[in-house]
């Protein structure tokens, strides 16, 4: 008896480590769904089997691409991305519907404000940042990135060139050079 309850101890160990090591592959998907032409996301499979490899495939490259979880949005639609989990000769899938929008492309120039020729007395303070501003449609306030280059003597009488210029973040630049006249004060 003895031996046949230890007989049916070691079976029931047996066998539930067989379910445990043999059982069925699952896997799940995870990460945003919708993705910009152009640009791209990072889904993250999971799987219950440590060992599991992964393989991707898209139903509609022509939409979405997908390499080793990266999506890549190729066109304005929708995509079915689908991962599959293999661990020995058991495998699952999961999907994932992807949308891909397509916003307006702009690439406008920066803009810069408040740069004129000015006539200032001579011995005035000049300060040439003061009112000069710069934004662009697609960066917002870029005033902090404006490189000034200029060589007025506001103690000489003379016409000077004050250069400024900005670069947005798509390499865009845009230059305006305005003339500063110092002029002697009548007494």
């Amino acid at each position: 008896m003895r031996t046949k309850r230890l007989f049916l101890s070691i079976l029931l160990v047996l066998v539930t480590c067989c379910l445990v090591a043999c059982g069925k592959v699952s896997v799940s998907l995870s990460g945003e769904n919708t993705v910009k032409v152009g640009e791209t996301i990072r889904l993250a499979p999971e799987a219950n089997k440590k060992k599991a490899t992964f393989s991707w495939a898209s139903d509609n490259n022509a939409v979405a691409t997908v390499n080793d979880g990266v999506v890549t949005g190729v066109s304005a639609g929708v995509a079915t991305i689908t991962v599959t989990a293999t661990s020995g000769k058991k495998s699952a899938e999961a999907s994932i519907k992807i949308t891909v929008t397509a916003d307006a492309v702009t690439n406008n120039k920066p803009v810069i404000n408040g740069a004129v020729d000015k006539t200032i007395a001579k011995g005035s303070k000049y300060a040439p940042m003061e009112g000069i501003t710069a934004s662009d449609a697609e960066d917002g306030d870029l005033t902090s990135q404006i490189q000034c280059t200029q060589n007025v003597k506001p103690n000489v009488v003379g016409v000077y060139d004050v250069t400024y210029s900005v670069t947005d973040s798509d390499g865009n630049t845009t230059t305006v050079t305005i003339k500063i006249t110092v002029e002697a004060v009548d007494n």
